[in-house]
């Protein structure tokens, strides 16, 4: 990880092997607005017709395509 860094919403630059549990809390904010974002506009660019021929085909392939994710 040598030379890898986070910048705060401040403009402070941090190693990432220097930083503290507040930071992470705070990244780990970040990174959970920037996925509900992105799912958000996957939902809205997403075609019905792409998510399934039934609404219980959409879920099953929504929830498919999270568990992907997250993996």
């Amino acid at each position: 990880m040598e030379g890898r860094t986070w910048t705060t919403k401040e403009g402070e630059v941090i190693p990432l092997e220097k930083l503290e549990p507040d930071h992470l809390i705070n990244i780990k904010h970040f990174l959970e607005r920037k996925i509900s974002e992105f799912r958000e506009m996957l939902e809205i660019c997403e075609p019905d017709s792409l998510r399934g021929a039934t609404i219980q085909e959409g879920r099953e392939s929504e929830v498919k395509s999270r568990a992907s994710f997250v993996e």
